[in-house]
């Protein structure tokens, strides 16, 4: 009986034992163990954040984000991070894409976010570049109709690069409270629409389409040709899905999905900077501002992120920000109707953050949404 009573009591020590070393890994967690239990990311709110603070550089895309953490990165020497570790720079400061493999700005956050460089960190405060969601070109409004809660979690979500193996990826996410500042890069919306036509024809150049090429050539016509298309490609979804008096404003402006992705996608940055992540200080970046007066704006940047000036601003100048304007491709109807479109959709802060774009609409007197 001794024996027996013996052999359960050392049973249970042995339990206690390992309930005791697991508790210790999950009270510690690191890198290797969370990913090798499945953990995700967003599991290590316990953990303390080593190093510099993350602070987001926000922008819808072709807003021109890859172009200003390039030349902060220039003017402090240090680096700056992305949650696409697919797109990164290289050495010798060319963008590439599928190329290296993602190296995390801190070492214990496995899943991102990464280094846009692989050179030494800022002691405060490191600028992650991210485009969020709801910014599908051409597609279908189910995918770019998102809620806040949606757009918050892929604003924390990365994807990983391994070039080995023919290359693979991986999506993963980081906590959103690892952010404590957001600067938002706004570009003037009817050049930041052309600006996503472009990019789209890269990218058709790069898979070799030449009929879509042909069909959509880079020059104003091809351009409303192809918001033409599209129109009409979702009209009927997007006559369902919209609210009616947006709808009705709206449905045959030039590329109306797209200026509906463009407000959509600043309401939904307000939104989780002020409300989900407890109004964290916020600072808007006009790239417009940037171009005509560089070293105040760059400066003004560079303090907000707590960043120092290793190389002086003034070597950089407005020409750097190599955004082209593309107001000349629409006519003077249209730029009016489209900016009270967006003015309607607009709540009153977006309106007045956007009013520099959408001042051709002022005469109409348009209210804006409460």
């Amino acid at each position: 009986m001794m024996t027996i009573r013996y052999i359960a009591g050392a049973a249970i020590g042995l339990v206690i034992l390992a309930t005791c070393n697991t508790l210790r890994k999950w009270k510690n967690p690191i890198g290797r163990d969370l990913e090798g239990m499945g953990v995700d990311e967003n599991d290590r709110t316990l953990q303390e954040q080593e190093g510099p603070q993350g602070v987001w550089l926000m922008s819808y895309p072709n807003s021109g984000s890859e172009i200003i953490i390039d030349i902060i990165q220039k003017i402090t020497g240090k680096a700056t991070g992305t949650n696409y570790g697919d797109v990164l720079q290289n050495e010798k400061g060319f963008l590439t894409k599928e190329m290296y493999g993602s190296k995390p700005v801190w070492t214990n956050r496995v899943h991102g976010p990464w280094k846009f460089l692989d050179v030494e960190l800022p002691s405060k405060y490191v600028p992650i570049v991210t485009h969020c969601a709801g910014t599908c070109t051409q597609c279908h409004p189910q995918y770019y109709m998102v809620k806040k809660f949606v757009f918050l979690e892929q604003c924390v979500t990365c994807i990983k690069y391994n070039p080995f193996n023919s290359g693979s990826k991986e999506k993963g996410h980081y906590d959103s409270k690892i952010i404590k500042k957001a600067g938002v890069v706004i570009r003037n919306p009817f050049d930041n629409v052309v600006a996503e036509f472009v990019q789209l024809r890269k990218d058709q150049d790069v898979m070799g389409d030449e009929v879509w090429l042909n069909n959509y050539p880079e020059t104003p016509a091809g351009f409303h040709l192809w918001c033409q298309d599209v129109n009409h490609r979702f009209y009927d979804e997007e006559k369902a899905a919209w609210d009616e008096e947006i709808w009705e404003l709206g449905h045959d402006i030039p590329c109306r999905q797209a200026f509906y992705r463009y407000i959509q996608w600043h309401e939904r940055a307000h939104e989780i900077t002020k409300f989900d992540m407890l109004d964290i200080p916020t600072r808007m970046v006009h790239t417009k501002d940037l171009q005509t007066n560089f070293e105040e704006y760059m400066s003004k940047l560079l303090a907000f992120y707590g960043l120092t000036a290793a190389t002086p601003v003034s070597e950089f100048n407005g020409l750097d920000v190599d955004l082209p304007g593309y107001m000349h491709w629409y006519t003077k109807e249209e730029r009016v109707r489209i900016a009270c479109f967006m003015k309607r959709m607009a709540t009153k802060t977006m309106s007045n953050r956007l009013r520099p774009y959408i001042s051709e609409c002022d005469q109409l007197q348009t209210p804006t949404v409460t």
